[in-house]
């Protein structure tokens, strides 16, 4: 017999780009937009004793926690690791693109060696906090910003 387990996972993806039929610009980012990352605390107390979850998938906020070359913020990862419990997989980059990368650091490879550096950071400075770590979702939003 098959067990099934629930996990709750929250989008951290910063949307960008337009509406289908071009009238509006978007640009916001799922965990303000949603409250999830002012309400950090609430939403995992909620997922785990209201609807029983243990297991789950968040992100990193690239652009929070990475926001200019060689500067890192990571109070949210902070806040994120202290409710962890060894049970949420960090994925780094989800839907997101670092608004500083530059069209020549797709060209020369830098984008590879800055995502190397972040992902080393966030690895070193939580080891053992997260279950696991994905360095990208959706590869293929990248693959659409370098094409942008």
């Amino acid at each position: 017999m098959q067990s099934w387990r629930l996990a709750g996972a929250f989008d951290a993806g910063h949307i960008r780009g337009g509406t289908p039929d071009w009238q509006q610009e978007l640009d916001f980012h799922q965990l303000e937009l949603t409250g999830h990352g002012a309400q950090l605390e609430a939403d995992y107390r909620l997922f785990r004793e209201e609807f029983g979850l243990s297991e789950f998938r968040d992100g990193a906020w690239l652009a929070r926690t990475y926001p200019a070359p060689g500067q890192f913020d990571f109070r949210y990862l902070d806040r994120l690791a202290a409710l962890s419990q060894q049970q949420v997989t960090l994925s780094l980059c989800h839907y997101e693109w670092l608004p500083w990368i530059t069209e020549e650091d797709l060209w020369n490879g830098r984008v590879l060696d800055l995502m190397a550096e972040y992902a080393g950071r966030v690895a070193a400075q939580y080891r053992g906090c997260f279950a696991a770590y994905i360095p990208v979702v959706e590869s293929g939003y990248w693959t659409a910003m370098m094409t942008d």
